[in-house]
C-alpha cells in the first residue's frame, strides 16, 4: 500500500513532468496554486491510471526511462546548418528523412559520445539510436532559415487589408448567409479600394444540419471546409444545368426572405441549402460516372485518401445519430472499430455526399482566394486557425489519442470575462499529439494554409501554454506544451505554402512568448484596445511604438466596434448580461471615459478628420508591416459579432455587413479608408490619382 506522502510527491512530478504547471498568476497579479484533484484530472485526461499506487508506479517508470535515455525525446535544428546531438553511450544510429525535401535518403552511423547530424533539410525527421539498453526513438524538426515575410512575399514594407465576417456578408444572390462566392467577389471589390487582403473567421468544417453549433471557432474538424458557405447557385454543369436552374427557381422566394432577414437565420438556411445541394447531387450523380471523372471530382477523392473517407463517415453517421459521437451507440464511438467500418460500408451513397460537398466547399473557396489575388490583392485570403475542435465532434472522433478527455479548453478569467472561460473545445493531450507525430496539428496547418495568403492561429498562447478546465467543474489550471516544436512546425509549413503566419498573442502572456514567435518569424497581434503599457495596464501604447512585425488594428471580433467603444454600447450589454456588479459600474464607466480619452490623444495627430479616420490614419502610419480595417468600423457599426462568455443571450455571429458586396466598390467610406491607406502604406501604383 502506499503511503500518502508518498503519491502526493509522485502525483507533483508526475505533473510536472507531463507539463501541468504548479501555479499561474492571473489578471488580478493574484497566484493561483493548482489543486491535486485538478492535477490528477489532467492526468487521467492524459490516459494515465491515478489511482495512487498507479500514480507512483508510472512516476517511478517514467523516472527510470528518462534517466536510460541517451537523446532527448525531440531534437530541434535550423536547415542548411550542422547539427550534432551528445550521447551518453556508445550507440547506433539511423535518420530517417520525411521523404519531402530535396534530400529524400537515410543517413546512419557508429558513434562513442556524439551523432554528427551534418546539414539537415527541412522538415520532421526520425532519429533511431539503438545501444546495448535498447532502441529509442526521437522527433527530429528541422526548421527553415526564415518563414515568408510581407517584404519577401508583396514586395512592399507595410500593407493592409480588410476584415470581415464570411457569414455576414450579404448579396443579391445568397442564401441569406455568406457563402465563398460572395467571399471572392467582396476581395475583388476590396481590392479595387487598394486592400492587399480580406480577413474572415475561421471556415472549418462545423457540420452538417440544422442542430449545430454555429460558432465558426467550434468546429467538428479543422482538417476539413464548412459546407454551410457553399454557393448552390453556382453548382451546375452542363449535364445539370436544367435541373439546377429548376431548383434555384423553386427556392427563389424562400432564399429572398432569408436574404432580407436582419440577423442570419441559421436552421431556414441550413433546411434550404441542404434541399438544393442533396437535389443538385442527385442530378450530378444521374449524369454518370463520366461527369464525375471529367469534372475532378473522382481525383479529389482519391486525393484526401482514407482521411476524408474517415470524415465523409462521421458526417454520414452524424446525419442519422446527430453531430455529437458522445451520443452515438458504444461501438461507433471509435472510429477504428469493426462497427464503424461496417456502417461505412452500408453508407456508401451517404458518404460519396459528404466528399461530395467537401469538393464543392474547397472548389470554391480556390475559386475566392484566385478571385482575390486575379483582382490584385497581394496577399489575398486572410484565413484563421481555430484554437480547438468540439469536444464531441468528427476531429476528436478521428484522433482521439490525441486529445485531451474529461477536460475542455478555455481561459482564466480576465478584466473582460471576470468568471473565465469555458469553450467546450478539446486540447491537443501533449504526449498524445507526440504519438501522433503532430499529424493533426500538421493537417490543420495545411487546410488553413491551401488557399491563403496570410493565416492568424487563434490563441497562439497555447503554443507555450493553454488552459484546461475538468469536465467535473473543478478548478483549471494551465498545462505547457512544447513550444519550440510547435513553432518549428508551424514555420515549416509556413515555408512550404509561402504563408505568412500571425500569432494571436493577446491575453495572458507566458514569460517571453512574443519574443519566441518573433525568432521564429511569426507576426504579433498589436490592437488598440488591448495594447498596453506592461507597467500602467491604463495606458494604451501608441500605435507609432508598435512592433513592425505584427498585424494593428482597433479590434477584433471579440471586442467593441470603434463606434461601440467610443458610446460604451458594450458596456450596456456588460452590465444587461450581469457581467459587470452593480457596484462596479461607476469605476468600469469612468475608465472607459480615460480610455476614450487617451485614444483621443494617440489619434490628435490625424487632423481635422472623423474619428473613424482618425483611427485608421494613425493605424497607417505604424511601423506595423501588416494593419487590419475592420468592416465594421468603416461603416460605423455600434453592434460587435460576438461578446465572449455568452451564447444566446446576445446575438453571437449573426449580424450581418450593413453593404452588401455589390455595392462594395462604390461605397465612399471605403474609399476614403482605402486613401488613407493608400497614402501612408503603399507606394502608388501606376496610374494612382490620374
Amino acid at each position: 500500500m502506499t503511503s500518502a506522502p508518498a503519491s502526493a510527491a509522485a502525483l507533483d512530478w508526475l505533473a510536472a513532468r507531463m507539463g501541468i504547471i504548479d501555479s499561474y498568476y492571473g489578471f488580478d497579479r493574484v497566484e493561483q496554486v493548482t489543486a491535486p484533484d485538478t492535477k490528477r484530472a489532467f492526468l487521467a485526461g492524459m490516459g494515465f491510471d491515478t489511482d495512487d499506487g498507479a500514480i507512483v508506479a508510472a512516476a517511478d517508470d517514467l523516472r527510470r526511462r528518462d534517466a536510460a535515455r541517451l537523446v532527448p525525446e525531440e531534437i530541434h535544428a535550423v536547415a542548411g546548418r550542422d547539427s550534432s546531438i551528445a550521447v551518453a553511450a556508445a550507440c547506433d544510429w539511423r535518420l530517417e528523412f520525411d521523404g519531402l525535401g530535396e534530400d529524400d535518403g537515410n543517413r546512419e552511423g557508429r558513434t562513442e559520445d556524439r551523432i554528427a547530424l551534418g546539414q539537415l533539410p527541412m522538415g520532421l525527421h526520425r532519429l533511431e539510436v539503438t545501444s546495448a539498453h535498447g532502441t529509442e526513438t526521437s522527433l527530429v524538426a528541422v526548421a527553415p532559415v526564415d518563414v515568408p515575410s510581407v517584404g519577401e512575399v508583396t514586395g512592399a514594407d507595410r500593407v493592409w487589408g480588410f476584415a470581415s465576417s464570411l457569414y455576414g456578408l450579404r448579396s443579391n444572390r445568397n442564401l441569406g448567409l455568406g457563402d465563398y462566392v460572395d467571399l471572392g467577389d467582396a476581395a475583388a471589390a476590396l481590392a479595387a479600394h487598394g486592400a492587399d487582403f480580406v480577413g474572415i473567421n475561421p471556415v472549418h468544417a462545423i457540420g452538417t444540419g440544422p442542430d449545430v453549433a454555429i460558432s465558426p471557432y467550434s468546429p467538428t474538424h479543422r482538417g476539413y471546409y464548412h459546407t454551410g458557405h457553399i454557393a448552390p447557385d453556382r453548382v451546375a454543369w452542363d449535364s445539370t444545368a436544367d435541373a439546377a436552374r429548376r431548383l434555384l427557381g423553386e427556392a427563389g422566394e424562400a432564399a429572398a426572405r432569408l436574404r432580407e432577414a436582419p440577423l442570419v437565420d441559421y436552421p431556414a438556411v441550413a433546411g434550404l441549402r441542404d434541399r438544393l445541394l442533396t437535389a443538385l447531387y442527385e442530378a450530378f450523380t444521374a449524369a454518370g460516372p463520366s461527369l464525375a471523372e471529367a469534372s475532378g471530382f473522382e481525383r479529389f477523392l482519391v486525393e484526401g485518401g482514407p482521411a476524408l473517407g474517415q470524415f465523409a463517415t462521421y458526417e454520414a453517421l452524424s446525419d442519422i445519430h446527430g453531430p455529437s459521437w458522445m451520443t452515438w451507440p458504444m461501438a461507433l464511438q471509435d472510429a477504428g472499430s469493426a462497427a464503424v467500418a461496417e456502417a461505412g460500408s452500408a453508407l456508401g451513397p451517404a458518404i460519396r455526399f459528404h466528399g461530395f460537398l467537401q469538393w464543392l466547399a474547397s472548389s470554391q473557396l480556390a475559386a475566392a482566394s484566385n478571385m482575390a489575388r486575379d483582382a490584385g490583392m497581394r496577399l489575398g485570403l486572410f484565413l484563421d486557425l481555430a484554437v480547438g475542435a468540439r469536444i464531441d465532434g468528427a476531429e476528436v472522433w478521428a484522433n482521439r489519442g490525441a486529445f485531451a478527455s474529461g477536460v475542455s479548453q478555455g481561459a482564466p478569467p480576465d478584466a473582460f470575462t471576470h468568471d473565465g472561460q469555458n469553450w467546450g473545445l478539446a486540447p491537443f493531450s501533449p504526449p498524445g499529439l507526440r504519438r501522433a507525430g503532430y499529424r493533426p496539428f500538421i493537417d490543420n496547418l495545411r487546410a488553413t494554409m491551401r488557399y491563403a495568403g496570410l493565416v492568424r492561429i487563434d490563441h497562439v498562447l497555447g503554443f507555450a501554454r493553454a488552459f484546461w478546465l475538468p469536465n467535473d467543474g473543478g478548478p483549471g489550471a494551465f498545462v505547457r506544451y512544447p513550444l519550440e516544436t510547435l513553432l518549428a512546425i508551424t514555420a515549416i509549413e509556413a515555408r512550404r505554402s509561402g504563408c505568412i503566419v500571425v500569432g494571436e498573442d493577446l491575453g495572458l502572456v507566458a514569460g517571453d512568448l512574443r519574443d519566441a514567435l518573433a525568432r521564429a518569424g511569426l507576426y504579433g497581434c498589436a490592437v488598440i484596445q488591448l495594447t498596453r503599457d506592461d507597467d500602467d495596464d491604463r495606458m494604451m501604447i501608441a500605435p507609432s511604438d508598435y512592433r513592425a512585425r505584427s498585424l494593428a488594428s482597433f479590434g477584433n471580433h471579440d471586442l467593441p466596434t470603434l463606434a461601440g467603444f467610443r458610446s460604451g454600447h458594450d458596456l450596456d450589454w456588460q452590465e444587461r448580461l450581469g457581467h459587470v456588479e452593480d457596484d462596479e459600474t461607476e469605476a468600469v464607466r469612468a475608465d472607459r471615459a480615460a480610455d476614450n480619452a487617451r485614444l483621443d490623444a494617440l489619434t490628435a495627430d490625424a487632423g481635422e478628420v472623423s474619428d473613424t479616420d482618425a483611427v485608421h490614419a494613425t493605424l497607417a502610419r505604424s511601423p506595423a508591416e501588416l494593419v487590419a480595417v475592420q468592416l465594421d468600423d468603416a461603416f460605423g457599426e455600434v453592434d460587435q459579432q460576438n461578446i465572449p462568455g455568452t451564447i444566446d443571450e446576445h446575438p453571437n455571429w449573426r449580424r450581418r455587413i450593413a453593404v452588401p458586396v455589390e455595392s462594395l466598390r462604390d461605397d465612399p467610406r471605403l474609399a476614403t479608408v482605402g486613401a488613407i491607406m493608400r497614402a501612408a502604406r503603399r507606394p502608388p501604383e501606376p496610374g494612382d490619382g490620374q
